[in-house]
């Protein structure tokens, strides 16, 4: 696939949007890396400029670079280790942002409950000059995925190449019911079973002190703790890029 292909089906773009930027931001980003093919290039810088905040992590269709990933000839599973750990940063700074969304709109509906004044202040005339603002945050997909289900799709995968020996034959056999829907009663005894967990630990704690060992480990509690945060159990803090996660428990 050529370069604006790649682009085209893993960035979402706007009404008024041309995938011509996002080439010219591709080609000014200087990395002194060797990529393998292509798609493995275009894909790792466009996740690269969404964690350096150059380009919009909504913008990014995890979706779509999963399949097609799966549509190469000839995927290269060392380098999907690499996508997959980007796409995970991106898929977590989505979830603080909606978090961080929530609780803006939250804390707003309170301040003009508690003075009605606010509100009745502003007059039509007000109102009528503010400008029409679209949230690009929240939108709805046709597929509800977990992480945990992405990852145990591509391990298993990854698990039957190996026993070919050979990448070129392998047949990829992700299992599209799980693809399709997330089961959402495991994802609610998961979030009772972690909160239950915590009740013992010392507040507040660093998250990766409790994790777990393995991939599938992490990144099961971090996302159960992502929706503890969101239901205002507890609170995440992070100082800096890729550094602790702090966590503060407020029941």
């Amino acid at each position: 696939m050529e370069k604006s292909e790649i682009l085209r089906a893993i960035i979402r773009q706007g009404e008024n949007e041309d995938i011509s930027e996002y080439e010219e931001i591709l080609n000014e980003a200087n990395e002194n890396l060797v990529y393998p093919d292509i798609f493995s290039e275009t894909v790792s810088k466009v996740f690269k400029l969404a964690m350096d905040g150059k380009i919009d992590p909504w913008k990014i269709d995890i979706l779509q670079f999963k399949d097609l990933f799966f549509s190469e000839p000839e995927p290269n599973f060392e380098v999907a280790g690499l996508l997959i750990s980007s796409a995970w940063h991106i898929l977590y700074e989505k979830s603080i942002a909606m978090i961080r969304g929530y609780n803006s709109n939250k804390i707003s509906d309170e301040l003009t409950d508690d003075y009605p004044e606010i509100e009745d202040s502003m007059d039509e005339d007000e109102v009528s000059d503010f400008i029409d603002l679209k949230e690009p945050v929240m939108h709805e997909d046709k597929r509800n995925v977990t992480l945990i289900e992405l990852l145990d799709s591509i391990k298993r995968v990854y698990k039957k190449s190996r026993e070919e020996k050979t990448i070129k034959d392998t047949s990829v056999d992700i299992n599209e019911d799980i693809l399709m829907k997330s089961n959402k009663e495991d994802i609610e005894e998961g979030i009772n079973r972690v909160q239950e967990e915590i009740k013992k630990y010392i507040n507040p704690f660093f998250l990766e002190d409790y994790w777990g060992k393995t991939t599938e480990e992490r990144s099961e509690f971090l996302l159960y703790m992502l929706f503890l945060e969101k239901r205002g159990r507890i609170s995440m803090e992070q100082n800096e890029p890729f550094g602790n996660i702090i966590i503060t428990k407020l029941f």
